[in-house]
Order: structure tokens, then C-alpha cells, then sequence
């Protein structure tokens, strides 16, 4: 008889009071039922605590930690980390909402398989419908298993949700990695980090998860602090590929040249001073030619006259991505 161990729920909250409850509602409603919710308060100014709290008196699976201090998504997430006693991590942002049978299905997928983690597919919107998950037949639920070989061709091919929320982990996973603070896209780094030791993973075909994409939330004007930061990740994007077996070398370059150019288009707007968008440039189109020379087969000269003209650079980046792709 399969047992019915505890699995934790992790919800950063920061300034959601418009969601907060149907978030919670859609967790307090599983039927999985031995749940430990951890809702992690990052210091919000709205009313959101004051809601989670209203359903704390009536579920004492609930417990609300207070950060003093506004530390970012991972601080909270960390926080999390540290004080859930389950045997099992899930993730909820604080705004989406979780399909009745997320953690059940999740779980018992996760047991069959003896998986690290199982993922799900999510369904996405501004508003929440039930029946979006309508068509979802729970009994019948098919998935996919593999090893390192799947998870680098998913991730590769972006069949790989890198959000933390669309998946189930074992505990142990999370064991000798926190969140770096003050980065952005941190969940990428919990991958590459995790890689190495990963012996299975299995892959859900059915949307379980509601993602709310709030208007106005996705695009924005990239500042001097997130161009520093999404360079770095595009470093660690590169270092991870040339990391890997050959076979996936190129496909991960491919990744690191796309996440490069989508900056330099949107350095064009940044909301930066002229002298050091100059300059973020120069960093951008370096590590362009970077990847661009050692992957053409170019005379010394030409390899000196395309370290010298970056938009040359930008060009063969964008025939290079295609190729690689």
C-alpha cells in the first residue's frame, strides 16, 4: 500500500492580494491531502499576509514565515528550503494556481518512475478558468522518462520549463544548492548545478498548472542592473555547454547566441546612458565573438577584421544560431 508521505509547498508572497486566495484555495484543495504549505512573506505592503492568514486559522497545514526585509524571489525561496519538513518540493508563485489533482498525480507519477522530479505542462492567461483543466483525464495521464540524454534534449529544444513550479522534486535534489540572490533567471542555474548527478526525470504531457501572465509583467525596459545580470547568465549559459558531451555542445551555444542577441536588440531601448550602453555592447558583441570564432573556419586575418567590426559579429551570430539550432 503506497504511503502518503509529507511533501511541502513553497509560495513566495510579495505583493499579490488580487491572487493570494485563489492560490491558496487551489493548494488547501489538493487531494493530496498530507501537505506542509510554507507560505514564505517576503516583506509585502499589501494586504496578501493578512488573507493566507484568514486561511491559516481554518488549516493549521499552513504556516506564514515573515521576512523582515524585501530579499527577492530567492532569498524567499531559500527560506523555503530551510524550514519545509517534507520529503518532497513543490513550488506555487503566489499568483497561479495548482489543478485539484497536481500533487496526487505528480506524487504517484514520481513513485512509479523513481524520478528526481516529474514535470507537467501548464496552461497560461491573464484570468483563471476551471475550465481550462476540463479536458485533463486524470486517470489516463501519459508521460515520458529519461535520463540526462532527455533532459539536455529537452532543455535544449526548450521542452524544459526551467520554473520550479511546474514540477515535484525529491528533497534531496535542493541538498547542497540555495538560490544565488540578486540574479536573475536563478532557476537556471539550480539546472546546471543539478546536471551532473541527475539519474532520471519524467515528463507529464497533460497541463496540471495555471500560469498567470499579467499584463504588463513580461516586457519591459532592460536596465543597466538586468543587462549585467543577463550577460552573466549568458557566461554561465556558455560555460554549461562547453561543459557537456559533444553531442550537445552546439545545441547549447545555439541557446547562449539567441539569450546574447535578444540583448543587443534590446539594448538598442535600455534605459541607459550612451556612454555605457557603449560599453555593455562592446561586453555583448565580445562574447559573441567568442563563440562565433571558435565555431568558423576563418584565416588569422579575417578572424582579426571581425574582432574589430562588432556588427560583422552580430551578422554571423545570427547565420551561426541558425546553423546550430
Amino acid at each position: 500500500m503506497k504511503t502518503s508521505p509529507l511533501i511541502s509547498v513553497i509560495v513566495p508572497l510579495y505583493n499579490t492580494e488580487k491572487y493570494i486566495a485563489e492560490c491558496i484555495k487551489s493548494i488547501i484543495s489538493q487531494t493530496y491531502t498530507n501537505l506542509d504549505i510554507l507560505v514564505i512573506n517576503d516583506a509585502s505592503t499589501d494586504n496578501g499576509r493578512t488573507i493566507v492568514y484568514q486561511f491559516q486559522e481554518q488549516d493549521s497545514r499552513i504556516r506564514i514565515i515573515d521576512l523582515k526585509e524585501n530579499g527577492g524571489i530567492a532569498n524567499a525561496r531559500n527560506t523555503g528550503l530551510d524550514n519545509a519538513n517534507g520529503e518532497f518540493i513543490a513550488w506555487c508563485d503566489s499568483d497561479d494556481i495548482y489543478h485539484h489533482s497536481f500533487i496526487n498525480t505528480m506524487y504517484d507519477i514520481l513513485c512509479k518512475t523513481e524520478a528526481d522530479f516529474v514535470e507537467c505542462q501548464c496552461v497560461s492567461g491573464q484570468d483563471f478558468n476551471s475550465q481550462l483543466f476540463d479536458n485533463i483525464k486524470i486517470d489516463n495521464i501519459e508521460y515520458a522518462i529519461g535520463g540526462k540524454d532527455e533532459f539536455l534534449k529537452r532543455f535544449a529544444s526548450h521542452q524544459l520549463q526551467t520554473s520550479l513550479w511546474s514540477k515535484l522534486f525529491r528533497k534531496e535534489v535542493f541538498a547542497d544548492f540555495r538560490f544565488p540572490s540578486n540574479r536573475l533567471y536563478e532557476e537556471n542555474l539550480f539546472y546546471f548545478h543539478y546536471y551532473p548527478v541527475l539519474k532520471k526525470a519524467a515528463y507529464i504531457t497533460s497541463p496540471l498548472y495555471f500560469y498567470r501572465s499579467r499584463a504588463g509583467s513580461i516586457m519591459k525596459t532592460l536596465r543597466e542592473r538586468e543587462l549585467q545580470q543577463e550577460l552573466q547568465l549568458s557566461c554561465d549559459f556558455l560555460r554549461f555547454a562547453n561543459s557537456l558531451p559533444n553531442g550537445y555542445k552546439n545545441a547549447f551555444r545555439a541557446k547562449t547566441l539567441k539569450l546574447l542577441l535578444n540583448i543587443w536588440q534590446r539594448s538598442v531601448t535600455a534605459d541607459i546612458p550612451i556612454v555605457k550602453k557603449c560599453r555593455w555592447r562592446k561586453e555583448i558583441s565580445n562574447i559573441i565573438n567568442t563563440i562565433v570564432l571558435q565555431h568558423l573556419n576563418l584565416s588569422n586575418k579575417e578572424r582579426t577584421l571581425l574582432k574589430i567590426h562588432n556588427s560583422t559579429i552580430v551578422y554571423l551570430a545570427y547565420m551561426l544560431y541558425n546553423k546550430l539550432k
